[in-house]
């Protein structure tokens, strides 16, 4: 036979409990309870508190003032606000510091609700207490935590300055050298007649070694410009195609060498941008000099400058592999190296996308790129026409 339903429950289950279960619950609750006159003096407090504060109940009831119990800086404060609080009758997450019998101390959470009689007038405080000493410990392991992690990160900034400061002596005085050896090559290279094939060779190769070994440098200034966020761009409005034109005659004597063409396209007589010469000349550099590396001999590398009404459009484009789509995503990351290679064995730093695209953030540019696999790269500018 299956046992008969108990009887609903007709009134609120808290009404319906022992007043010993009452108690229970008072007494020994997780948190501390109590309550206070209008002088702020102890009333009730039930033995969770009277445990932490390590007191009997018969030396707080009516004895003590919760004022006493509270670290001498928190008195006043804790007076101002038992006055305001009797007005408001609300108080909310408040934090002091409690001091045992023994003279310890303990941080704690107050929250208060004020009991008014008929007229309105204060008759007790019913608050509830947090301990907060696990709280309070695990807070001050972080303060020192991040304290360390501060410290440590000084010295790793001072450290950082010293090498940043470090490698542009160092690469700043290589340039010398390095420049004086391509003029001596060049010196070479109008002798041809008299060198012999292999001499002549052999000439060829100490200038791209060395201008391989410039490209490295002034990369390597450029990051190290970037880490220290120096020389901010100084914006003009500025007509690009003439700065263009001298770039693709500066790559003339690289790209003849793969019997790569140079072409540069445009519709319009000028290109204005708001922008900084320098900074654009570094992006292009860059993309040019991509373009040229992983272009197979014979094939052509263009250049094409259209504008909107928001911005002016460069677009470097290439006849090469072209960047897989599984790899498009790492482009423009430090020291990048993707399964297209260089098709002349040219080496390749994984620096020149990722300093274009970094000056380009700067100058407020979009830099992005478009393509097929097999079918070409095409690197796309976008500079703002106006300020913005």
């Amino acid at each position: 036979m299956k046992p008969s339903s108990p009887p609903p429950v007709t009134a609120d289950l808290f009404q319906q409990l022992e007043p010993v279960v009452l108690q229970d619950l008072y007494h020994y609750a997780p948190v501390g309870y109590h309550s206070l006159d209008a002088d702020g003096r102890f009333l009730l407090i039930n033995e969770t508190e009277l445990r932490w504060l390590g007191y009997s109940r018969e030396e707080v009831i009516g004895r003590r003032f919760f004022s006493e119990l509270l670290a001498p800086d928190q008195r006043a404060f804790f007076t101002e606000q038992f006055e305001l609080f009797k007005k408001t009758g609300v108080v909310k997450d408040l934090r002091f510091t409690l001091e045992r019998q023994d003279g310890s101390h303990f941080p704690i959470l107050l929250n208060d609700t004020a009991i008014y009689d008929e007229d309105g007038r204060f008759l007790m405080t019913r608050t509830v207490v947090l301990d907060l000493t696990v709280q309070q410990a695990l807070e001050d392991q972080i303060f020192q935590k991040n304290e360390e992690l501060n410290s440590l990160n000084e010295q790793l900034f001072a450290l950082n300055q010293t090498k940043n400061r470090f490698i542009g002596v160092v690469a700043h005085d290589l340039q010398n050298p390095i420049t004086n050896l391509r003029m001596l090559a060049a010196k070479f290279r109008k002798t041809a007649e008299t060198l012999t094939t292999r001499q002549a060779q052999w000439v060829e190769e100490m200038d791209e070694t060395a201008r391989h070994m410039g490209e490295l440098i002034q990369q390597t200034l450029d990051v190290n410009r970037i880490e220290r966020n120096a020389n901010a761009p100084q914006f003009a409005d500025v007509d690009v195609l003439p700065l263009l034109a001298e770039l693709l005659n500066r790559f003339t004597y690289l790209a003849e060498r793969k019997a790569i063409r140079l072409r540069l396209l445009s519709e319009q007589s000028e290109g204005r941008a708001f922008t900084d010469p320098a900074y654009l000349t570094e992006i292009v550099e860059n993309l040019i000099s991509n373009a040229i590396k992983f272009s197979p001999g014979g094939k052509t590398v263009r250049l094409t400058v259209h504008s909107d009404a928001h911005a002016l459009q460069i677009d470097v484009a290439d006849e090469g592999p072209g960047i897989p789509a599984d790899e498009q995503t790492r482009l423009f990351g430090r020291f990048t190296v993707l399964s297209p290679r260089p098709t002349a064995g040219e080496s390749s730093s994984g620096l020149g996308l990722s300093i274009a695209k970094e000056y380009a953030d700067q100058l407020g540019a979009s830099l992005h790129y478009e393509g097929r696999p097999n079918a070409g790269a095409t690197f796309i500018l976008r500079l703002p026409i106006r300020p913005r």
